[in-house]
Parts: C-alpha cells; structure tokens; sequence
C-alpha cells in the first residue's frame, strides 16, 4: 500500500507499508529501504526533504529518520543516533525527544525548524532537541496528523479532536460545535474500509479512543491555498473551507460527504 509521495529532482520516493521506495525515473532504477536496510518501521507515512536535500521520513512505530544519501539517522522519544545504538547514539532527557513513535507529518519553516506531528502532540526540531506542544499547551488533542504554514508564519495542525490555530505565543482551537465538519445531525456513516484504519489498534487504544463512526471534529488531510484558503479533511464527516485566520471558522456553503455506501451532498445555510 502506497502511504506518502515526494519528488526530488528525478528522484520518487515511495513510502509504503512494507518499506520506502526510491525511484529514478531516468534511470528508471531503484533502491528499497526497510528495517533491514536502516529503517526502524517498515510502514512509512510521511516523506520530506530540508535545504540540505536530506530526507526525513516519518513512520508508524518506528519514529523519525533522516537519510542524507549515505546514512541513516534515527529520533525517537528516548534519543538520536544510528541505528546500531552505540556511542553515537545521544540520549534525551524525557523534556527533549521526539513526541511520540507514531509520525504523520513533517514541515519545514524557511528558517530551517521542522515541525512533526505524532500521536502525543506537535514536536519542534531545532536542530538538537525536540519541544512538544500538548493538550497542557492548548491543543484540543493530542494525536496530531497534520500541519500547515501560512506565509505569515502561523501554523495550523489538524488533530483527532478539531484544529489548532498557532501563532508562536497563542493556541486556539476548533471542533464540530465551532463549525468544523459537515452539518449532517447524528451520523452512522463508517470511515472507509482497508487495512489503513484497522492497523495498530492496541496503541490507538492507549486511552480508550476509537473510531469506529463517522467524526467531524477528526481532522485526517489538511492544505492552504495560493489565496489562503485553509481545507481540512475530516473522518466521514466531509471537508471544510475557511476563510477565516483568526476569529471563527465557518462551514462552506456546501459540504460533500461520502459514506460506506454511496456519496451523498449536504447543504448547509448555516
């Protein structure tokens, strides 16, 4: 299964659930990393590049790993270094690692400061050591799967319990009763079979959450538009547009939403 995508030059690279795909469409050769070849997950979900050309790669379990062409370089909550664990491998303190194992996405300030999302919160790299943002930080969840920049600088992430608004000093935060997600009542709708929602569910279960439902206020894929326009992507519940920065967010006029069975379209004058 094909999770993440990313062009480099030409260069695709290919995270899957068996591993990461590096493929020169000249050449029309490859190259297979996976956890025998310096991966510490095999199922990759995130894929991006810093000034430097080195890729980042975020996975499930397995954390965070920088490729530089020549070597891996791993992060986890607990330390960074090779993956033999010797003396290159640094210890973090609990205050300094990486979030959590489970990575979804990565972005990149023009400074050079990366952001990660994990299933503990909202990571910042700056180089050496990590900062996490949490629910103590404002975050109206704590299983982050997305991120996005606006020119100005201020961040957006996409969490399993609404979005966040983050603009260096202040976080503010939206769910369903604000406006996120389709204004379709009480829904039975199911998210989308296949073996991308039912992997890893004893993790996901640490603290007695699941979807088993639609959930509006589940925030899965996320972008912002030449105009500014943010998108956000919700678990069965449909997509929402804003044009708002700061104050509210508002419902498009009319949302898509797509069940189990057939997909269907709501209208909201709200």
């Amino acid at each position: 299964m094909i999770r993440a995508l990313a062009v480099q030059g030409d260069e695709v690279w290919i995270g899957t659930s068996n591993g990461l795909i590096r493929f020169n469409r000249k050449s029309e050769t490859h190259q297979i990393y996976n956890t025998k070849s310096g991966l510490l997950s095999n199922v990759v979900v995130s894929i991006r590049f810093d000034s430097k050309g080195s890729a980042w790669i975020g996975t499930y379990g397995g954390g965070l790993s920088r490729f530089d062409g020549g070597a891996w370089e791993h992060f986890t909550p607990y330390g960074r270094g090779p993956k033999t664990y010797g003396p290159e491998w640094v210890l973090y303190n609990p205050k300094n690692g990486l979030g959590d194992l489970w990575v979804y996405d990565l972005l990149f300030e023009p400074n050079g400061t990366m952001w990660v999302a994990t299933w503990k919160g909202a990571s910042r790299f700056d180089g050496k050591g990590f900062v996490t943002y949490t629910m103590d930080d404002g975050l109206v969840d704590k299983w982050v799967y997305t991120i996005e920049r606006e020119p100005s600088g201020v961040l957006w992430f996409g969490t399993e319990g609404g979005v966040n608004r983050f603009d260096g000093k202040t976080m503010k935060g939206w769910t369903h009763r604000d406006g996120l997600g389709a204004a379709v009542g009480n829904s039975k709708a199911s998210p989308p079979s296949g073996d991308e929602y039912e992997e890893g569910p004893a993790h996901h279960q640490q603290d007695r959450k699941e979807n088993q439902e639609a959930n509006p206020n589940y925030v899965i894929s996320s972008a912002i538009d030449g105009e500014g326009i943010k998108w956000f992507g919700t678990w069965g519940e449909g997509f929402l547009v804003s044009t708002e920065s700061a104050s509210k967010i508002t419902r498009p006029p009319t949302v898509w939403r797509e069940t189990s069975s057939t997909p269907s379209r709501s209208t909201n004058k709200g």
